[in-house]
């Protein structure tokens, strides 16, 4: 059943109404623009547990839709499998982050326009990479015309209520807006074949927001990047703990820049990626561990799959040591966590009579880091060294 667009122009005591199927938005598509080419018929989406996300500002991380696909084989090498793009569409001509929607339709030209991110959407699928879009509906810009028009024609929009915290605030008690929305994903889904959306605010969409008090802000500006080794812990937890690990772009080579903590300075002051972190001391170790971690994510089902055991008894957490075991069918893995600034050692039973080698670090090991036990329950005995953490998995 076709889904319908439905468009209302009030002029004085008079009102038009233009019902427009949705398979009619193919016609929209300028007459000089060629049908794109597609190359990804035998594109699969990636199963859930196999997902590595990165969210990225295109402009910010690499100025165009051709310049994230010329990243690609980078983003690859940290074991990424999602592109997470903030918003595509609605960008004003200074810089903006695209939050206050002003249409949804239209990539943004200046990166590449329609043809871009199609381009860079056949090109992550080419390269087994999914791309879901970061979406607003929650609200609009107060320039976006379904709110403009009818305030300058002085009667209710069939799409916008009130104004909210972040501007006008879409009405979904309003068959219309319900409408305009699917129309816009669904077109999203089917002329650019993205692979899902992330909906921005949802949590005021039905219930009003639900987080109370000050977000603090964990990057200091002004931080001394020397001290970025101290994330080293974390970044092993985002590969190996339950969950899908989420990228922020350049945090991989400890990005460091000035962030606002709400406000319009947060959304619309330009904060290019430092890609000469990437080559620097405190950053090259980091993109490392990340590619290690990614490596070991592909390799092993256990750091992908659903069960894990938590050793809270021997676990410290005052002391800064953890331990968890993650695994999937025959595959296990053991991980262990050092929050602390000295090294710390804490003591498990052996899952199983197999020797297990500790992975991070074996290429550059002289000697691998084995354990090995009589029997199934007997200790294990690690020291982790400080801010850092050790993955082990059985060997043959």
């Amino acid at each position: 059943m076709a889904l319908w667009h439905r468009c209302w122009v009030a002029s004085g005591q008079r009102n038009l109404s233009v019902a427009v199927p949705r398979a009619l938005f193919a016609l929209l598509r300028p007459a000089s623009l060629p049908a794109f080419q597609w190359h990804d018929g035998h594109w699969k989406i990636p199963e859930l547990e196999n997902l590595v996300v990165y969210e990225m500002h295109v402009e910010e991380f690499n100025s165009t839709f051709q310049g994230v696909v010329d990243q690609l084989p980078y983003l690859k090498s940290l074991g990424v499998t999602c592109l997470e793009l903030m918003p595509v569409t609605s960008l004003k001509l200074d810089f903006d982050w695209g939050y206050g929607p002003l249409h949804f339709l239209a990539p943004n030209d200046r990166w590449g326009g329609p043809a871009g991110l199609k381009h860079l959407v056949d090109g992550c699928h080419s390269q087994g990479v999914a791309v879901i879009l970061d979406v607003v509906f929650q609200h609009v810009d107060t320039t976006f015309p379904y709110y403009q028009v009818y305030i300058d024609a002085g009667v209710p929009s069939p799409m916008i209520g009130g104004l909210g915290p972040f501007g006008p605030v879409v009405d979904y008690g309003q068959q219309f807006a319900r409408d305009y929305v699917h129309t816009v994903t669904s077109y999203l889904l089917d002329e650019y074949h993205v692979d899902g959306f992330r909906y921005d605010e949802v949590t005021d969409l039905y219930d009003g927001p639900f987080l109370t008090g000050n977000q603090q802000n964990p990057y200091n500006p002004l931080a001394d990047r020397s001290r970025w080794y101290k994330i080293q812990p974390f970044i092993i937890a985002q590969y190996t703990a339950s969950g899908i690990p989420m990228l922020w772009q350049g945090q991989e080579f400890s990005e460091n820049y000035v962030l606002a903590g709400d406000g319009t300075l947060r959304i619309g002051f330009r904060r290019d990626a430092h890609w000469e972190y990437f080559y620097d001391p405190d950053g090259s170790p980091l993109i490392r561990l990340h590619r290690i971690l990614g490596k070991l994510r592909a390799d092993h089902p256990a750091l992908r799959g659903r069960d894990s055991f938590y050793y809270n008894q021997t676990s410290h957490t005052s002391s800064g040591i953890i331990g968890y075991r993650r695994s999937a069918g025959n595959d296990l893995a053991l991980v262990f966590l050092n929050f602390s600034d000295t090294p710390q050692t804490m003591t498990i039973p052996f899952p199983s009579t197999a020797t297990f080698r500790e992975q991070i670090d074996a290429a550059d090991r002289p000697a691998p880091l084995d354990l090995s036990g009589a029997a199934t329950g007997d200790p294990m005995t690690v020291t982790v060294p400080a801010n850092y953490g050790y993955v082990f998995t059985p060997i043959p």
